[in-house]
């Protein structure tokens, strides 16, 4: 039921019966003037008139949903709402009947305009207007209209469709007469509604005045059981469809139960995936921790033990420079003893030519200006001599790179090479050709010089990388340590990382570097890793 509907089609008949009552009072009202009046309201309370019909069919249809709404609330508010449904019913039922029953009254006075029966219905008209504006006025959801309507003296308004119907002379033989008694008769169907709102004494009165009504009555009573029977069906049919609702929810309610239990099998399940995955992150934890604290361990027994290795090489050059050096200082005094052999026999042969004194003079004297033995006397010799130490400098730095001491021996020659060129006097015969060489070890010198500085800084730069990793290693030998001490490790692992991706790619110690750069950088991943950890 449209029940906002029904209340404005309530309001819109109110209206249209206040103004009937109005103009059935008024004076100034002629007759014609009154025909012309209901005409002009005739279409409005025809239409209102269909629309309640039209309702009315529609809740016969559809009346079974509206009793849904009662199958979810509790037994008071159930029963408070069936109780406002029902008044709302008989609202929408009255209005179909008043509506209709002043349709047939103002098609009455249409047809008896100019006859004797026209103040009868006119008079009839008048109670069953006021007895509408009562009932409707006084219709609302709390309170019931009956006891308005009962106050109404009903048996005014029967008497005036008594004496109604008695007026009109009624013979199947007038066509007028015979609409006059259809309407009629459509009249006392209507009213039957109005009569059983009447007490006992009203009841008796309408019996026994009008056998019309009995009739009516008892074809209404007809209807009520039919309508009673539709009603047992429909509340047959309202049971069914409860129990097969609540089956309905039962199996739903199971579904849940079941869905329910599959959810907390899947979540229990779910839990255990995630602790076995916990315990699984744990033991990758552990081992990388295990890894990386083996690593710092292999790391800091491989640095010992390259450590031991250079001492070694430094010691092993060291001796091969003092080889070297020993093996020199014996060419020189072979080649010393050679020259004091030949000066001893120039010295024999001078003497032979009478020149022993002058040749005495001169030997001291050069011994006077060369008094280092190991330093060759003649420009030759020295010449020779710085030749020797450049061939044995270019062919120590052949096929580079080669160690820092290496570059270091090749230096120091090319510089004794280099200053035994420079004691050359300037004036002797082969100045030019002394010049050129000093230009050209001169030039080697720097490149070497050059070249060890770079070797000198990539050494240095891996000795300090293994020093930062050596103190990182160090740091964490004893875990769990602080946060700070972790992050202080990863700076000095990135610091040392810094360090070995500087050196060259041509340095000696480049191959070095870029294997301990390798596990340098897994140490500094495990290490930020841990921090990372700890962060969060």
């Amino acid at each position: 039921m449209d029940v906002a509907k029904v209340l404005i089609l309530k309001n819109q008949l109110i209206n249209i019966v206040e103004k009937i009552q109005l103009s059935l009072s008024s004076s100034e009202l002629d007759s014609s003037n009154f025909l012309q009046f209901i005409q002009e309201i005739k279409p409005d309370l025809k239409k209102i008139n269909t629309k309640i019909n039209d309702e009315k069919r529609n809740h016969s249809i559809f009346g079974a949903l509206d009793q849904l709404s009662f199958m979810d609330a509790n037994q008071d508010t159930v029963k408070k709402d069936k109780i406002q449904y029902a008044k709302r019913l008989d609202l929408m039922n009255q209005i179909a009947v008043d509506s209709g029953l002043l349709l047939n009254f103002i098609e009455l006075l249409e047809y008896y305009f100019d006859s004797q029966q026209y103040a009868v219905i006119k008079n009839a008209l008048c109670y069953l207007v006021d007895i509408i504006l009562i009932e409707l006025k006084n219709w609302t959801d709390e309170s019931d209209s009956i006891e308005f309507i009962e106050k109404y003296d009903w048996s005014r308004l029967i008497d005036a469709l008594i004496q109604f119907e008695q007026s009109l002379n009624l013979t199947s033989a007038n066509p007028l007469i015979t609409q006059s008694e259809i309407n009629i008769n459509s009249i006392f169907d209507h009213l039957q509604t109005y009569r059983f709102r009447l007490n006992e004494q009203y009841e008796e009165l309408i019996q026994s005045s009008l056998e019309l009504q009995r009739q009516q009555k008892e074809e209404l009573q007809r209807q009520q059981e039919a309508e009673l029977k539709r009603q047992q069906e429909l509340e047959l049919q309202r049971q069914q469809e409860a129990e097969l609702k609540r089956q309905q929810e039962l199996e739903l309610k199971r579904q849940q139960e079941l869905e329910l239990q599959r959810q907390q099998e899947l979540e229990l399940q779910r839990q255990q995936e995630l602790e076995l995955k916990r315990q699984q992150e744990l033991e990758l934890k552990r081992q990388q921790e295990a890894e990386l604290q083996r690593q710092q361990e292999e790391e800091l027994q491989r640095q010992q033990e390259l450590e031991l290795q250079r001492q070694q090489e430094a010691e092993l050059q060291r001796q091969q420079q003092e080889e070297l050096r020993h093996q020199r200082e014996a060419e020189l005094k072979q080649k010393k003893e050679k020259e004091i052999r030949q000066l001893m026999i120039i010295v024999a042969a001078v003497i032979l030519l009478g020149g022993l004194g002058l040749l005495i003079f001169n030997p001291f004297k050069s011994k006077q200006e060369n008094p280092n033995p190991l330093t060759p006397e003649t420009p030759q010799s020295r010449l020779e001599t710085a030749d020797q130490l450049a061939l044995e400098a270019s062919k120590l730095i052949e096929n580079p790179p080669h160690p820092l001491t290496v570059w270091q021996q090749a230096q120091t020659q090319l510089q004794d090479a280099i200053q035994l060129l420079e004691a050359i006097p300037k004036k002797s015969s082969d100045s030019q050709k002394i010049n050129q060489k000093l230009q050209i070890y001169k030039k080697d010198y720097n490149s070497i010089s050059q070249i060890l500085n770079k070797e000198q800084k990539a050494t240095n730069d891996l000795e300090s990388a293994k020093k930062l990793a050596m103190e990182a290693s160090v740091m964490l030998q004893n875990p769990p340590e602080s946060l700070s001490v972790w992050q202080e490790a990863e700076q000095k692992w990135k610091q040392s990382i810094n360090l070995l991706e500087s050196i060259p790619k041509d340095s000696f110690i480049y191959p070095e570097s870029q294997d301990r750069l390798k596990v340098y950088r897994t140490n500094h991943e495990a290490v930020a890793q841990k921090n990372q950890e700890k962060n969060q």
